[in-house]
This record gives structure tokens, C-alpha cells and sequence, in this order.
């Protein structure tokens, strides 16, 4: 366990701006992480996504690209983030933030890399017909060194795989001991089968000591055993079972009944 709380800090001025102006932090006092794996969960727009970002950029986490750090939102929850209060036990030797719509970005960077080293190496074969074969091999090693070291992180093409396969691949290399991970709904490009291969990732990293909090509206993902699970409701955040999460007794009133549920269709 890495990281205990986390606390927004009184400033009356932050108070009246994004994100700290969202109800959810008016009604928010601590919060405290008691598990290896939390599990926030709550509807579309209660502030799961808000919560996570505000964390990560207090953790001052890696994130997978640079494609949001522009954006408006981003500045602002930058900003709000030097008005919250973390306590560690201790430092983690890795932290990443990884936000699902991040993920085709980044797959789209690698690939520009590749592109790029390709395209070097075959310049080089051109500019240097006439030069030696050392000064040829010179010109290519660092090209040749960063396909290789992509080669090497990843066993197979990310982009050539699919959606989900590709995101566990990425997970498989990425998530190590030792570390603090933040996810955002990583559901999204995740079959139901697949969410198991993924929680069978994140227990072998957790068992070498990593601690890991997920956004996440799957009911796969929350049944992970002994997690933390958060639930934000009525602009509240409290820590429950799995079986009194909201949207886990509806999915199972709609199973029971579906019939009842489309009657009007």
C-alpha cells in the first residue's frame, strides 16, 4: 500500500471553481485507501473520472501520452490539484495514470515511431551507397536500436491485434511490482471474458506489492476479492459491499425480471 488518503484542503476561492466546485468534493472530507485494489464506482457524470485524474496529478503519475495536456479541463484540475492533500506510506517505484481514450493514441504514437525508424533506415540506405559499410551501420544503429527495443516490450504488434487483446498486451508489459496504477474504465475494450484475464494481471502485480484504483462501471471488475469498493451516490462517496453497489442490484432486478423491465417495447 502506497497511497492512505487523500483530502481537499479548505480555500475558499478553489471552492468556487472546476473541479473542486462539483458537489462531490463539497461533501467529500477523506478519503482513505485501505485496500491493494480500490474500486470506484458510480453513474456517468457523478465524478468517477474527475476523482481519478485529481489523484493521478497530485501523484504527479506518468500518463500513457501527452494528448490531453492542453486541454482546458486538464489545466484546470492541474491547478485544483495543488488544494488537495495526499499522505503516503510509502513511494512507489512506478506511477501511471492510463484513461481508455488514451489508449488509441498512444498505439497511434508507437506506430509514428516506427514509421519514423523505417523510414531513417531507408534514407540511409540511399544517402549512403557510396560510403562504407561502418559508416552505414553507424547511421543505422540508433534506428535499428528503437525497433528493437519496441520489439522487445511488445511480443506482437499492438495495432495488428484487437482492441482488447491489444490493451492486455499493453497491461501485460506495463503493469509491474511495485507500482501505483490508475485506471480509468478499462471495461470499455474489454470483453466480459477478457475482464478476467485483466483482473488475473492486476492480481499477480498486486501480489508483488502494487496498489491499484480503478474507475469502473463492470461488474466483472468490482467482484475482484477484498477490493476497496467506493461508490459515489447523491454526490456522496462511501465505501460498500459488492452486493449493495446500485448498479449491480439493478443489473440483477433486470436479469430477474427482464421481461418486466421491457414491457413497453
Amino acid at each position: 500500500m502506497y497511497l492512505r488518503t487523500f483530502r481537499v484542503l479548505e480555500d475558499k476561492e478553489y471552492k468556487n471553481k472546476y473541479p473542486l466546485n462539483l458537489k462531490l468534493f463539497e461533501n467529500t472530507d477523506t478519503i482513505c485507501f485501505n485496500s491493494p485494489l480500490t474500486i470506484i464506482m458510480g453513474d456517468n457524470g457523478s465524478g468517477k473520472s474527475t476523482l481519478i485524474k485529481l489523484i493521478a496529478e497530485k501523484l504527479n503519475a506518468v500518463k500513457l501520452s501527452n494528448s490531453s495536456n492542453d486541454t482546458v479541463t486538464d489545466r484546470l484540475i492541474k491547478d485544483a490539484a495543488d488544494k488537495i492533500k495526499i499522505s503516503m506510506n510509502s513511494i512507489p517505484k512506478k506511477k501511471l495514470l492510463f484513461q481508455g481514450e488514451d489508449f488509441n493514441h498512444y498505439l497511434n504514437q508507437l506506430n509514428g515511431f516506427k514509421e519514423d525508424a523505417l523510414t531513417s533506415l531507408s534514407e540511409i540506405e540511399t544517402q549512403y551507397d557510396h560510403r562504407s559499410n561502418y559508416s552505414r551501420k553507424l547511421a543505422r544503429l540508433p534506428h535499428e536500436r528503437s525497433l528493437a527495443e519496441i520489439n522487445t516490450l511488445y511480443d506482437n504488434e499492438l495495432d495488428r491485434l484487437s482492441h482488447g487483446q491489444s490493451f492486455l498486451e499493453f497491461f501485460s508489459k506495463r503493469i509491474s511490482d511495485n507500482g501505483l496504477f490508475i485506471i480509468d474504465e478499462p471495461e470499455a475494450a474489454l470483453s466480459m471474458e477478457n475482464q478476467l484475464v485483466f483482473l488475473n494481471i492486476l492480481s499477480k502485480s498486486i501480489e508483488c506489492n502494487s496498489q491499484i484504483i480503478i474507475s469502473t462501471h463492470s461488474p466483472i471488475i468490482a467482484a475482484y476479492p477484498d477490493a476497496q469498493i467506493l461508490e459515489i451516490k447523491n454526490d456522496e462517496i462511501t465505501e460498500v459491499k459488492y452486493e449493495d453497489i446500485s448498479s449491480i442490484n439493478f443489473l440483477k432486478s433486470f436479469l430477474e425480471n427482464k421481461e418486466y423491465y421491457l414491457r413497453y417495447l
